[in-house]
């Protein structure tokens, strides 16, 4: 059985992001549009990336496979860093035929998603392919099954600046080292 990191994990990945600067981890892109229904059936733009440090993933409820990892990972993170402010994180659905508004509420209530901080959200299925291919500039291929399973590291100036393999722990170890560096760059 695999244990949950502790706490002592996050501080000495922010110890050690505290001596990279944060200034050598690379520009990607920068995300230009973006408009979603959140599982509050609130709409929001790209300036709801604004301000704040987001990690974002696509994934969808009805998966049997990568997904459920996936968002086991993301809650980790998010329970991580419950009481920091700085820190977002965004779950795009592959499948909004079948991911509702309300399904997307039960299934971040059953994750125990705080929805301040996590948000779930969904789109029309073109829309989910163009901003993980020309946004987030992942593929999206045969969804929803055909998504990616990076993590995405987007700054508070929403320029993405790293991925990360949710099924590989040394690079989850990498995405909190890095996103550790950019929470303490502000």
């Amino acid at each position: 059985m695999r244990r949950r990191p502790t706490s002592w994990l996050w501080i000495a990945a922010a110890a050690l992001a505290a001596c990279l600067p944060v200034d050598e981890l690379p520009v990607f892109a920068e995300i230009e549009e973006l408009e979603l229904e959140t599982s509050r059936g609130e709409h929001i733009s790209e300036s709801a990336l604004d301000d704040r440090v987001h990690v974002v993933d696509f994934i969808f409820t009805s998966c049997q496979m990568a997904c459920p990892l996936m968002t086991a990972r993301m809650k980790e993170l998010h329970d991580e860093l419950a009481g920091d402010d700085r820190v977002r994180f965004l779950s795009v659905s592959t499948d909004p035929e079948v991911d509702t508004v309300e399904v997307l509420r039960a299934y971040a209530r059953e994750w125990g998603a705080d929805p301040r901080r996590w948000i779930f959200a969904r789109a029309p299925v073109e829309e989910v392919v163009r901003l993980s291919e020309k946004e987030f500039l992942l593929a999206a291929q045969d969804l929803p099954l055909g998504h990616s399973l990076k993590f995405v590291l987007v700054d508070s100036k929403r320029r993405i600046r790293g991925y990360y393999d949710s099924e590989d722990a040394s690079e989850m170890a990498r995405l909190r080292r890095e996103l550790a560096g950019l929470v303490g760059d502000g």
